[in-house]
């Protein structure tokens, strides 16, 4: 056992890499000695990662909204411009059949 140990230590030394490292800035011991904290810290970890995650869902979403409101504005186009030729086709239908009327190209309808 004691030599697996050595030989650990040295493959550490090679490497230049502690396994054994904490990423944490609050040590295990500090952990047990201060359970309150402890928790406290891993709370406020644990909603920092849970507001990138919900930042990072908005702003996909209004990436997707923005690209349907482009597609909504250009079918809102497309129609507008149809009824525009709608409503001139239509007056100058009326214009015409109101001019006929008064010459007495057709019979007013009763």
């Amino acid at each position: 056992m004691a030599r697996a140990k050595k030989t650990e230590e040295t493959e550490e030394k090679k490497s230049g890499v502690n396994v054994s490292a904490n990423p944490l800035p609050i040590s295990f011991r500090d952990f047990v000695k201060h359970p309150k904290e402890a928790i406290a810290f891993l709370a406020i970890v644990a909603m920092s990662y849970l507001y990138i995650d919900i930042r990072s869902t908005f702003q996909e979403n209004a990436e997707k909204q923005d690209r349907r409101v482009d597609k909504v504005e250009t079918r809102l186009d497309v129609v507008q411009e149809a009824l525009r030729k709608s409503d001139s086709s239509g007056a100058v239908t009326a214009s015409q059949l109101r001019m006929l009327n008064e010459l007495g190209a057709i019979k007013s309808l009763k």
